[in-house]
């Protein structure tokens, strides 16, 4: 088992980096994956070991960083590593820029309020990836869930579970129309909504 590149990009240009790690068994399921984030000296992310080979960070400000890819496969005894950098610069990441302009007037701190049953907005990222993510303000402590619906059915074809994670990046592979559907937990308090009905194409 062995790492063969890791591609990163800046999903929309403003600091939301996602990462994807390409193996030479991608069909083999017992690889796990984890990446590290280092801007200088400093590691400002250390992610526990997962089954899927992509995920998203959000970096707050320009710069060198570089993106530490492990995969580890233990019921073969097996680990990898990849090491590369990647440069938020004003042609990558253009909105962390825009948001440091002088002069310009900082934005007015956002009320906290409960979730409002907003349906989670669901973007293509690029081949079978895709992005869905939620915006505005929760409760401190909310978490969210993700589930992944194909041609209607009742049953997820695929979860993601809770965690403060206010975004997540799937791989669909299989044709059909799908739809994302957002569970939050603030304190005893429980909502779900659901995303427009998008399609897959092959």
């Amino acid at each position: 088992m062995k790492i063969l590149s890791v591609d990163v990009f800046d999903l929309y240009g403003d600091g939301t980096l996602v990462f994807k790690t390409n193996v030479d068994t991608p069909e083999d399921k017992s690889v796990q994956y984890a990446w590290y984030v280092k801007k200088g000296d400093r590691t400002i992310y250390k992610g526990a070991y997962g089954m899927k080979p992509f995920m998203a960070y959000e970096i707050k400000e320009p710069g060198n960083y570089l993106i530490k890819a492990y995969a580890l496969n233990d019921s073969i005894g097996q680990k990898d590593k990849y090491e590369l950098f990647f440069t938020a610069d004003r042609e990558t990441s253009p909105m962390l820029f825009a948001s440091k302009k002088k002069g310009a007037p900082a934005p007015a701190p956002a009320a906290v309020s409960p979730h409002t049953g907003r349906p989670p907005k669901v973007t293509h990222v690029a081949g079978h990836f895709w992005h869905a993510a939620v915006s505005g303000e929760y409760p401190v402590g909310s978490k969210f869930a993700w589930y992944i619906y194909l041609n209607g059915s009742t049953t997820p074809l695929e979860r993601f579970s809770y965690s403060e994670d206010t975004e997540c990046v799937c791989r669909l592979a299989e044709p059909g129309s799908y739809q994302v559907k957002l569970s939050v937990v603030s304190g005893k308090k429980k909502e779900t909504s659901l995303s427009e009905k998008f399609t897959v194409t092959a």
